[in-house]
């Protein structure tokens, strides 16, 4: 802390837990996984990886799809999938095709909305998820083991690459 710095008791906004607050209270049924889903089991704030945004894998159905999208939009996100706008009467082929759906705001607050992901179903990664806790809002997030394992089934260069990453990293916490 700066001296002569008040500290501040004022609680900073965070938009990622305001849109999961608002998707618990519609009733959405969502996991977060990919990086931010393995962020939430760091150790600290030094052992977690840098990620863009926020991954939901929603559970694929259109009413879910369309609660969450209603969501994003009465929040000011633009809603993309394979780089086109997308509105609500698009959503039932987004499901069709299993396509991720792109939410940004004007800030760039960045949401990806999977509805398919490699090596696990919506059920299989939701039916025993962790929740954690970000101020007030509860947050559903697969387990760790499942998400690495889906990294490993994705099999993507950027994928194989974030896993020896994460190798070394637990090999050094094992080693405190």
């Amino acid at each position: 802390m700066i001296a002569g710095m008040a500290k501040s008791k004022q609680q900073v906004y965070d938009p990622y837990a305001d849109l999961i607050a608002r998707l618990n209270g519609a009733g959405v049924d969502y996991v977060v996984i990919g990086m931010s889903g393995i962020n939430y089991y760091a150790s600290s704030a030094r052992d977690t990886f840098g990620t863009q945004g926020l991954d939901l894998f929603l559970r694929p159905a259109l009413a879910n799809a369309v609660k969450t999208y209603k969501i994003f939009q009465g929040l000011g996100y633009e809603m993309s999938a394979d780089g086109k706008a997308i509105k609500e009467g698009d959503l039932s082929e987004v499901l069709k095709r299993k396509r991720t759906v792109l939410a940004v705001n004007p800030d760039g607050i960045m949401f990806e909305c999977l509805f398919a992901v490699s090596g696990f179903t919506y059920r299989q990664l939701a039916g025993d998820a962790s929740v954690f806790k970000a101020g007030d809002v509860l947050i559903r997030v697969g387990k760790l083991h499942k998400l690495l394992a889906s990294k490993r089934a994705a099999g993507r260069p950027k994928d194989k690459l974030f896993l020896k990453r994460y190798e070394l990293l637990l090999k050094e916490i094992d080693k405190k």
